[in-house]
């Protein structure tokens, strides 16, 4: 059984707009019993790893018709309730994606206060569909209050939470972190941690006239890399193109 002091426990990931605003939350309570039910991605075990935070893995069901979907939905939910049971925390924090969906079910049939983090303008479905039980959700946007109606003042605009190791960076440093030059200008293109596909073709399509006049750093994810690096090369581009970047203060 865990001892005296504020215990809280997330849920959700699968993505660093998902994991990391809850790891720069946790980050910021030091003093707090730190619980995570995370999606079985691998993404999820290797940031939460790295910060020593205690994960459990979960089956994260996606909606794709009632086969295949209620079994591992079901035992979703029975392993988020044995662990609010075991760990017995005073808060659940959903921080996005469909797997905040099965704790958050068990939290509520269990009587656990729960809020949601939502950084984007354009909330996400689990988001959504939790939102109106939740205590309080916690926006980056106020624009994002649209998206939750109803909810009146539940919606709380807060910003996004940052991890501790974000410092401002010197840009010489920046840039020898990439291999650039001082000298040009240089554009940075990001488009999440999974990286964006229309994104990524829109920006190479749309620097016909201007490829060879910049230095780029672009993120691409991971199952982009190779198409963006051959378009920027075939522009002539000096281009640096990664799958992902976990220091972005580098940025």
């Amino acid at each position: 059984m865990p001892g005296g002091g504020i215990r809280i426990l997330f849920a959700g990931g699968g993505t660093g707009g998902h994991v990391f605003p809850g790891i720069a939350l946790a980050q910021h309570a030091p003093d707090a019993a730190v619980h995570w039910l995370c999606t079985s991605r691998p993404f999820d075990a290797a940031h939460l790893s790295k910060e020593n935070i205690p994960f459990e893995a979960l089956e994260s069901p996606r909606w794709r018709g009632f086969t295949g979907f209620l079994g591992p939905m079901a035992r979703a939910i029975l392993a988020s309730a044995r662990t609010i049971r075991d760990f017995r925390p005073h808060v659940l924090v959903g921080v996005g994606g469909y797997g905040t969906v099965p704790p958050v079910i068990a939290a509520k049939s269990m009587g656990l206060p729960f809020v949601l983090l939502e950084q984007n303008v354009r909330p996400g479905k689990a988001n959504r569909f939790l939102a109106p039980g939740a205590d309080r959700i916690y926006v980056q946007w106020a624009s994002a209050r649209a998206a939750f109606p109803g909810c009146g003042d539940k919606v709380v605009v807060t910003g996004s939470p940052l991890r501790k190791q974000l410092r401002p960076m010197p840009r010489e440093t920046a840039l020898a972190r990439f291999g650039l030059h001082a000298d040009r200008p240089t554009l940075a293109v990001v488009g999440g941690s999974q990286g964006a596909e229309a994104l990524n073709r829109g920006v190479v399509d749309a620097l016909n006239g201007t490829a060879s006049k910049l230095q780029i750093i672009h993120v691409t994810g991971k199952s982009h890399v190779d198409a963006v690096r051959t378009a920027y090369a075939a522009k002539g581009a000096r281009a640096v193109v990664v799958e992902f970047v976990s220091d972005m203060d580098s940025l």
